[in-house]
């Protein structure tokens, strides 16, 4: 008589998303200012470089003009 033992095979898939850069958003305007605040508008970028964006970081430079 022969005892047969079950056999698990686990196989595990790792998915790796590469994402390139987005692309820059254009038509970039200040729609409105003041002392400590400006308000701006853009059109989105064309890529999303494969990945949702979900935010954006802007810069500021004072100017010694």
């Amino acid at each position: 008589m022969q005892i047969l033992y079950p056999v698990y095979i686990y196989i595990y898939f790792i998915l790796i998303i590469f994402a390139d850069e987005p692309g820059k958003p254009s038509n970039v305007q200040v729609v409105d200012w003041d002392k400590d605040h400006a308000d701006l508008k853009w059109i989105k970028p064309e890529s999303d470089g494969g990945a949702p964006i979900t935010g954006y970081i802007i810069e500021f430079k004072v100017s010694n003009m």
